[in-house]
């Protein structure tokens, strides 16, 4: 019985390409409309803050804890009195351009009183609303726009990280791209998007495309200096030095040299073949730093043990004298004078005993290192 072909299962990336490519592209006219649908939808969220005393004292303490003091500076005159309304809208259109304050405000702003059974009061609700219609306008917007997402990514395919991932960075721009784009300035929404795409693949890619991670700054100093290099060496014919490429980019000589150091390294896998060694891996002709310590080791055990043995194999005056001279066994090392003492013999002639024992063991030991380097 023939079996029938399995039928093909596209992958995650194909599923998004065919997606992106069913929405409807927009024309300039319809993209300067919805974009402006959208910093409407935005400047109602404001409008609904400002207009309940309850959302207004939360803003208030969520402004300090999230914005800085320039920022802030705005909030400070509309409490004051000295701006409108309307005025501090505007403004709050540029300083939260990413809606971290009305999402804080979302879910339930400090000081806001919440029902036994978890629920929020009215101002709460009305600005979900207002966030939801936003957030939903936003999404249409976006989905309109996700080739050219998948444009830009493919432009960095030369470097490592699949598209997939390249992709989903470029999405995150995008967001930024179409929460910051003002249309009044009269430019196309792609031309100031394809900006901030580029801007966070190129940023993913410094920070995840490399196996040793490669700081920012750096990697923007060494591409500043390779661009002050290729210029340089077209103006004067010879490749310049890299203190006239760190004048060039107004940068201290120390900081260009650290970035194109650390930009030319590169990892070695422990797989990766040995120049050199037929083939080999790197990991096979490593040298391993503890082999001469564990020989070195068994080594000393077993000349102790060797010598344990001879040591035990001597007449038993010698071996007295040669466990007492030296402290062995525990026991406290002792003079030639005392060791005459007991046996009623001179301090050279105790001497002379010790010596003698002494040439014996080292003439068994070096027998014996001979014998088991001839047997190796």
């Amino acid at each position: 019985m023939k079996v029938p072909p399995q039928q093909h299962r596209p992958d995650n990336l194909s599923t998004y390409l065919d997606d992106a490519g069913s929405f409807e592209l927009l024309d300039a006219e319809e993209e300067r409309r919805q974009a402006r649908r959208l910093r409407e939808l935005r400047r109602a969220c404001w409008q609904t803050v400002l207009e309940e005393p309850e959302l207004v004292k939360g803003f208030l303490v969520v402004a300090r804890e999230v914005l800085d003091k320039e920022a802030a500076q705005p909030i400070v005159a509309w409490a004051e009195r000295r701006i409108r309304s309307q005025e501090l809208c505007e403004c709050m259109l540029d300083v939260d351009p990413d809606g971290s304050v009305l999402a804080r405000l979302e879910s339930v702003p400090p000081g806001a009183p919440v029902s036994e059974v978890g629920d929020v009061s009215e101002p709460v609700r009305r600005l979900r609303r207002a966030r939801r219609e936003y957030l939903s306008a936003r999404n249409r917007f976006m989905c309109a726009n996700l080739r050219l997402v998948v444009t830009v990514a493919k432009r960095y395919g030369r470097h490592h990280m699949p598209l997939a991932d390249r992709v989903q960075e470029g999405n995150i721009g995008l967001l930024k791209a179409i929460d910051r784009f003002d249309p009044e300035r009269g430019f196309r929404f792609s031309t100031y998007a394809a900006w901030w795409i580029r801007h966070a693949v190129t940023r993913a890619l410094v920070k995840h495309g490399r196996t040793v991670r490669i700081p920012a700054h750096l990697h923007t100093l060494f591409t500043k200096a390779r661009r002050a290099r290729t210029a340089i060496r077209g103006e004067l014919g010879r490749n310049p030095t890299m203190a006239e490429v760190a004048e060039r980019i107004n940068a201290p000589l120390d900081k260009v040299h650290a970035a194109v150091k650390a930009m030319e390294l590169r990892a070695i896998g422990l797989d990766d073949p040995a120049k050199g060694e037929g083939g080999q891996a790197i990991s096979e002709v490593l040298p391993d730093e503890d082999i001469d310590g564990w020989a070195d080791r068994i080594g000393d055990r077993i000349d102790a043990r060797l010598a344990a043995k001879v040591v035990g194999e001597l007449d038993p005056m010698a071996f007295e004298i040669v466990v007492h001279r030296f402290g062995l066994e525990g026991l406290q090392r002792r003079t030639l004078r005392s060791l005459g003492e007991d046996y009623a013999l001179s301090r050279e002639r105790i001497r002379q005993l010790q010596n003698k024992a002494l040439r014996g063991l080292r003439d068994v030991m070096e027998h014996s290192s001979v014998s088991s380097l001839a047997v190796a």
